[in-house]
């Protein structure tokens, strides 16, 4: 939850991925507006960091969706 200075050269960064398939649950932490993505049995699949407040709840929005879908589903 800091600002983070350009990357001088993108080409040596990384993207980190997460398939939704693994992502059962979400831990919001709005004071870091960080959004932790949990796995099958509880633990960490990946921490998302938000730059801002809308970034922060259309994201916490996508998920919760995404977690209600697939919760819809698997009672079927």
């Amino acid at each position: 939850p800091f600002a983070v200075e350009p990357l001088l050269n993108p080409y040596k960064s990384s993207v980190k991925t997460a398939a939704w398939e693994h992502v059962h649950g979400v831990l919001p932490i709005p004071a870091f507006r960080a959004l932790v993505l949990k796995g099958r049995r509880g633990g960490t699949v990946m921490k998302v960091y938000c730059p801002d407040d809308e970034t922060y709840a259309a994201a916490l929005t996508k998920v919760a969706a995404h977690l209600a879908a697939k919760t819809a589903r698997n009672k079927d």
